[in-house]
C-alpha cells in the first residue's frame, strides 16, 4: 500500500513539474509589460524626413510594430498617438471624426488597439484632467508671431484636449461605465470654460461636440445656402461666417505642423475655416470664399465637367479615398496647377491654401499593401 502511495504521489509531482515547464515556455501575449510611448525613428525635424515624396512614405515610416503594439499599456498606446508626427492630420479635414477612422484605419500605430482596451475611459480621463483650460485674458495688441511664442505652451495645451476629445468622440460610450460617464462630464465643464475664454479658444472650444459622428453632430451656427454648378443644379452647400475663428496664434501653429510634415509644400493663403477644399476648388478661388462644400459629386455627375484621362492644368483633382475599410469615402479635391511632375493647388481642411505634388499631402494613405488606396481622378470643362 505505501508503494503504491508513493508511486501515486511521484507522478503527481512529475505531472505537475511538466505542467509548470510548459506554462513558462508560454509567452504571455496579455501582459502589457512596455509602459513608455513608442519612440519614431524618423520625425520631421530631421533630414531623412524631407527626402518622403508622399504622405504614404511618412505614414509607412512612423508604423508601430504590432509586437509592441500588443504589450504597449494604454496610457503608452495614448501617448504614442498624442505624440504621432502626423497627429496634425487630424486638422486637415473638415470633419476630425473621419481624419480619427483614417489614422485608426491606415497609420498602423496601435490607435485601434487602443480603442478596444477595456480601462481606455480611465486612462484618457486620468491625462485629459492633467491639462488646464487657460483662463487668462489674451493680450491681442501683440503680433501674432510674439502671441504665437508667448502662449506656446497655452496653445500646445489646447491641441492636446483637441486630440483627446477627438478620441473620447469616437469612443463606443458604456453607460454603466463610471469613469466614461466621468470623462463626459470633464469634457463638458472644460469645454463651457474654453467658451468663457472663446477670444482665445475661438472653434477649437467645442472640437468633442464637432468630432461626433456627423449623423449625431448639430451645428446651429451653420446655415445652409444657395450654390450651383455650371449648368445650373443645386449643390449642398454651408456658410460659416457666423462662425467664431480660430485664433490667429493658433492658425499660424497649425500652419507650421503641417509645414514641418509636408517640407514640399508651398503655402498660398493663411488658414481658416471659412471654407474647404471643395468649395475652393469647385465654387470659388476667391479669396472671400466663405462657403462649405461637402460634397462636390453633382459637379462631376450633370456634365458640369468631364472626366479626362490624363491630368491637365486648371483640371479639377479628386481624391476618393476610403475612411475605412467598408470602403466609406473620404475625399479631397484640388486644382492642378502644373505639370511634370502633377501639382496641385489645394484647401487643407481648417488649415492654408497649399500648392504641393500631388501625393504629397494628408489626403493619400497606404492600405494594406502599403500602396495608396484610393482613386485619384481629373475633371475638365
Amino acid at each position: 500500500m505505501k508503494k503504491l502511495l508513493s508511486l501515486v504521489l511521484l507522478c503527481s509531482f512529475t505531472l505537475s513539474v511538466s505542467a509548470l515547464g510548459s506554462i513558462d515556455t508560454l509567452e504571455p501575449i496579455t501582459m502589457y509589460t512596455i509602459d513608455e510611448p513608442y519612440q519614431y525613428p524618423i520625425v520631421p525635424s530631421m533630414d531623412e524626413w524631407a527626402e518622403f515624396n508622399s504622405n504614404i512614405d511618412m505614414i509607412n515610416a512612423c508604423m508601430v510594430p504590432q509586437s509592441i503594439v500588443q504589450h504597449m499599456t494604454t496610457g503608452a498606446l495614448l501617448e504614442t498617438y498624442l505624440t504621432h508626427p502626423l497627429i496634425s492630420n487630424i486638422f486637415a479635414y473638415d470633419n476630425y471624426s473621419e481624419a480619427f477612422e483614417i489614422m485608426k484605419n491606415y497609420y498602423g500605430f496601435g490607435l485601434d488597439e487602443l480603442m478596444q482596451r477595456a480601462d481606455l475611459a480611465e486612462v484618457v480621463l486620468t491625462r485629459y484632467n492633467e491639462i488646464d483650460v487657460f483662463e487668462e485674458e489674451m493680450n491681442t495688441t501683440l503680433s501674432i508671431d510674439e502671441q504665437l511664442e508667448i502662449y506656446e505652451t497655452q496653445i500646445n495645451d489646447s491641441f492636446t484636449m483637441m486630440y483627446i476629445e477627438t478620441l473620447a468622440a469616437n469612443m463606443d460610450y458604456d453607460e454603466n461605465n463610471l469613469s466614461h460617464i466621468a470623462l463626459q462630464s470633464a469634457i463638458e465643464e472644460k469645454t463651457n470654460d474654453k467658451i468663457a475664454n472663446i477670444e482665445f479658444y475661438g472653434a477649437t472650444a467645442t472640437c468633442y461636440y464637432d468630432s461626433l459622428p456627423s449623423d449625431s453632430a448639430v451645428d446651429p451656427m451653420v446655415y445652409l445656402v444657395a450654390v450651383t454648378t455650371p449648368k445650373g443644379n443645386l449643390v449642398d452647400a454651408e456658410k460659416r461666417e457666423l462662425y467664431e475663428e480660430w485664433p490667429a496664434a493658433s492658425l499660424l501653429a497649425v500652419m507650421e505642423r503641417h509645414e514641418n510634415c509636408y517640407r514640399n509644400a508651398t503655402r498660398e493663403l493663411p488658414a481658416t475655416i471659412l471654407y474647404n477644399c471643395h468649395s475652393y476648388a469647385w465654387h470659388s478661388q476667391a479669396e472671400g470664399n466663405d462657403i462649405t462644400i461637402w460634397d462636390p459629386s453633382r459637379y462631376m455627375t450633370d456634365g458640369s465637367y468631364t472626366q479626362i484621362a490624363t491630368p491637365r492644368r486648371n483640371a479639377r483633382i479628386y481624391y476618393d479615398a476610403p475612411v475605412n475599410n467598408n470602403n466609406e469615402g473620404g475625399v479631397h479635391s484640388g486644382i492642378v496647377t502644373a505639370l511634370n511632375p502633377t501639382r496641385v493647388t489645394s484647401k487643407w481642411g481648417n488649415g492654408g491654401l497649399y500648392t504641393h505634388e500631388y501625393m504629397h499631402c494628408p489626403y493619400v494613405h497606404p492600405g494594406n499593401a502599403s500602396q495608396y488606396q484610393g482613386t485619384i481622378t481629373y475633371w475638365y470643362r
